[in-house]
């Protein structure tokens, strides 16, 4: 396979890139130089129509777009929120109708499971029939790219798969996984409701495995699919598992409910309050089924792979 891969010097993008090389061939999008890849243009040098014939030499058979502006990332003022929305939104539909301008079997587009929401209700899941219900500038983006992706695909020889990861975490992972590692490193006090929440999480090397997977496995109706490790985990033993792996002492203090309650009234920290106390969960069972893809790392295997030190 000739695969190209933008968003390639990020978390999820490198790790493609490193995983990919070992067997295909790689055109990297990224504006900065990725060692591994002989191929390598930016997003503007790879739109740039001067760069087609060279583009087409390659033969490119596969598109993974993984290259987004992140939640945290993300400002309010004019100008970054246009270049935000353009990343987000826009470049997904430009780069589609390109591949199938160059004739690429299939592209392979990441999403968010944000497009539905930050949290699920007790007992209940995400699945792909959960409708959607976006938040926040990044995941509103994410999911007017997924409709416009949709409505295009449906005159379009290049077939679409829109993948929608939960929290992907791995060695020297960005964001929350990040700040929750140092927090730990440093023996930091966490107050945690009660009862315990459920998570789903999904590990670098499945999200590889799943992503193998849908490039050439056969599909039929289905477009959209959630991806998750098929474990769940509370915020308390994912704290409790992370530190006993690093050998720190961390100190959990439960509260009532109403504490997080009225927090999570507050308009600038109700995610994170949410993120320490709710249920985010979700069934990946259509992905497994569609794909035959089976898990191949354990959630306890992928935990101590990554945080131990």
């Amino acid at each position: 396979m000739n695969i190209i891969i933008t968003g390639a010097n990020g978390f999820i993008g490198s790790a493609l890139v490193n995983h990919f090389t070992r067997f295909h061939n790689v055109l990297a999008i990224s504006e900065k130089r990725v060692s591994k890849t002989k191929f390598c243009l930016s997003i503007n040098e790879f739109l740039d129509e001067s760069n087609i014939s060279r583009i087409k030499s390659f033969a490119p058979t596969h598109f993974i777009h993984t290259a987004a502006i992140a939640h945290k990332k993300i400002k309010s003022n004019k100008v970054f929120l246009n270049k935000a929305k353009y990343i987000n939104q826009l470049l997904p539909s430009i780069l589609y109708s390109y591949s199938n301008k160059l004739g690429i079997k299939r592209f392979i587009f990441l999403s968010s499971i944000g497009v539905l929401g930050f949290r699920t209700n007790d007992n209940e899941y995400f699945n792909e029939c959960s409708e959607y219900n976006s938040y926040d500038f990044y995941s509103e983006f994410k999911k007017k790219a997924e409709k416009k992706l949709m409505k295009q695909c449906q005159d379009s020889k290049t077939e679409l798969i829109i993948l929608r990861p939960t929290v992907v975490y791995g060695k020297n992972s960005p964001g929350n996984i990040s700040k929750l590692v140092n927090l730990i490193d440093h023996n930091f006090l966490f107050p945690l409701a009660m009862k315990d929440n459920k998570r789903s999480l999904l590990y670098i090397n499945n999200l590889l495995s799943a992503i193998s997977k849908s490039l050439n496995h056969p599909i039929k109706s289905e477009k959209i699919f959630l991806i998750s490790d098929k474990e769940t985990i509370s915020t308390k033993d994912l704290i409790r598992t992370i530190s006993r792996l690093r050998s720190k002492t961390v100190f959990i203090v439960k509260l009532p409910t109403i504490v997080f309650t009225l927090l999570k009234k507050l308009p600038f920290i109700k995610k994170r309050i949410s993120q320490l106390t709710d249920d985010l969960v979700v069934d990946s069972s259509r992905f497994s089924k569609t794909m035959e893809w089976v898990q191949p790392y354990s959630q306890k295997e992928s935990l101590k792979k990554c945080f131990s030190k």
